[in-house]
């Protein structure tokens, strides 16, 4: 959709049709060339004589690891609210009928950033579904089975049952936002098959608005004028009528419980084993499920350090994890400590076009015109400073890593009343830590900042860090979360050390003095919790601290601390 210059609506008319079809069949993707040398055809040679000689049925082994389908119960919760959109929910708003299909990486029914068929153009300009059922139906056996729900209120919820395969795991759904020009909600070639090969007992998706790129308008009305010439198909969230939040949620509940997997996930997952396109992809699913399963900070935390040890089995210096949050902060790169916090959106695309962060089901992706690696979106609930349960893209492989730029423009969080420079007394201190606190927790509950983009703010020299005054935060065990003097200790654990366990133990109670790199410092910290979503039951709790140098220490420990503290 090209956006109106104005507020005005576009006199009524019906839009054009289109005649041609542009359902886009997939052909077989290239071998990953960093890891996998030589051609296709070699690999696919060898593999082929490997299975001769060594009697290996593909189909067999695999069903050994997983059942060979799976029914899940499927609920589709709608979230439209003044929350996702601020301007207020028109009258007869509602999400149209729920169409779509389970089906094989064959086919590809609509993309972020592709060209809308006029199957998808029908749902989304009037939630009429003849055409795209039509467009489902002509993909033959790619298919699996149609899809088709009635639909629902804004908050309405739906719930219904799809069987899926080992040869067809992916699912694609569409549902007109109504009354709009060309806007919809959906997911495609969404897989339910996690990194390790076996079917996720449970999956929730949040869903956000889209733009057909069909017809034009900037209101929830009907009959705009047709887009000329079309566009591709774009993510609305954030912009226009919409906020951040999301308008609806996909959940998927496995009903039948498949056997259990005779070869175990971690081996599956290891950075050994990837070896072409395929293990690739299990490789960074593999990691994004480990990361989606994590249920504190402290099991995030320490799962990031092992993606960083270059002796474990999640990198070798070559094949690496990098994860960007959804606007395209570096949150973790495994490699490079130094890439953390900067701006990645835009520099990476998928092969095909469209880019990476508004790809829904992974893809092969491209870095300066060369294959890169493999990314996964998906979403987690216990990574430190996230809004909650937030959208993540975790990327595999990398040559050359994007050099990336800092965060820019956006919203900022306030500043403190007493500034980094100007603590030199223990009131002061007070007042830096407590304001700290308090901006901690509206940027967290702010989707508009970025958790990267909040990093760069409290590392950076400013009103947050001036010489040896900074801020660092850890989770309540002591694991260092962020800290903006050293990079290297975050994700580690600091709870050894006696002054981080009475910083934690006397949060927002006393100062506490103690020795660190041969210096005496005063410290004071404060527990902050911050409150989630409605449907969760308790807040999310960081530790935030800060200290001020008294006086340099010949003898203290030159290792980063240690020594006993004092309690005032």
């Amino acid at each position: 959709m090209t956006p109106l210059k104005s507020d005005r609506l576009s006199s009524p008319s019906v839009p054009p049709r289109r005649d041609d079809i542009r359902v886009r069949k997939r052909t077989c993707l290239p071998c990953f060339y960093r890891i996998f040398r030589g051609s296709c055809r070699a690999a696919m040679g060898l593999l082929l004589l490997a299975a001769i000689v060594l009697g290996v049925q593909p189909e067999r082994a695999r069903a050994q690891t997983a059942a060979e389908s799976a029914t899940y119960t499927v609920t589709f919760k709608g979230n439209w609210n003044a929350d996702s959109t601020p301007g207020g929910v028109v009258g007869g708003a509602h999400f149209t009928t729920l169409i779509g299909a389970v089906h094989n990486n064959k086919v590809t029914f609509w993309t972020p950033g592709g060209t809308a068929t006029l199957g998808v153009e029908d749902v989304a300009e009037f939630g009429a579904t003849s055409m795209f059922k039509s467009e489902i139906d002509d993909a033959g056996a790619d298919v699996k089975s149609r899809v088709e729900v009635s639909g629902t209120s804004p908050t309405g919820e739906k719930t219904f049952e799809v069987e899926l395969s080992l040869s067809h795991p992916l699912f694609t759904l569409l549902s007109m936002i109504g009354p709009s020009p060309d806007w919809f909600v959906g997911v495609s070639g969404l897989s339910l098959l996690d990194g390790s090969g076996a079917w996720r007992s449970s999956h929730a998706v949040d869903l956000f608005p889209y733009d057909a790129g069909t017809e034009d308008g900037e209101e929830f009305s009907l009959y705009n004028q047709a887009t000329v010439p079309q566009g591709n198909i774009t993510s609305l969230k954030g912009q226009g009528k919409f906020s951040n939040v999301r308008m609806a949620r996909l959940s998927f509940t496995l009903k039948t419980p498949p056997p259990p997997m005779e070869e175990k996930g971690e081996e599956r997952c290891a950075v050994s084993g990837v070896t072409d396109d395929q293990s690739l992809r299990r490789f960074v699913e593999c990691a994004a499920e480990s990361i989606e399963a994590s249920g504190t900070f402290e099991e995030t935390l320490g799962l990031l350090d092992e993606f960083r040890d270059a002796e474990g089995n999640w990198n070798d210096g070559s094949t690496y994890l990098v994860l960007l949050t959804k606007r395209g902060g570096v949150y973790f790169h495994a490699n490079d400590r130094e890439a953390e916090d900067l701006n990645w959106s835009g520099i990476l695309s998928c092969e095909g076009g469209g880019p990476v962060l508004e790809n829904l089901g992974g893809c092969f992706m491209e870095y300066d015109g060369e294959r890169s690696g493999y990314a996964h979106p998906f979403s987690a609930s216990h990574v430190p400073l996230a809004h909650g349960e937030d959208e993540f893209v975790l990327l595999g492989g990398f040559g050359e890593s994007p050099a990336g730029s800092p965060f820019s423009g956006g919203e900022e969080i306030g500043g403190p009343s007493t500034e980094a420079g100007e603590v030199d007394t223990d009131d002061e201190l007070r007042e830096f830590v407590e304001d700290a606190g308090i901006a901690l927790g509206e940027a967290v509950e702010n989707p508009e900042i970025d958790p990267a983009q909040l990093r760069g703010i409290l590392r950076r020299e400013g009103p947050w860090k001036k010489g040896s005054v900074y801020i660092y935060i850890m989770d309540q065990t002591g694991r260092v979360i962020f800290d903006g003097a050293d990079r290297n200790r975050e994700q580690k654990d600091e709870y050894g050390k006696q002054y981080v366990k009475d910083l934690i133990a006397k949060s927002g109670e006393a100062i506490v003095q103690y020795t660190e790199s041969g210096l005496l410092r005063r410290g004071y910290a404060i527990r902050v919790e911050i409150p989630l979503d409605a449907e969760e039951e308790a807040g999310r709790v960081y530790v935030l601290g800060s200290g001020y140098r008294v006086e340099d220490q010949q003898n203290g420990s030159s290792n980063g601390g240690g020594g006993s503290a004092e309690r005032e």
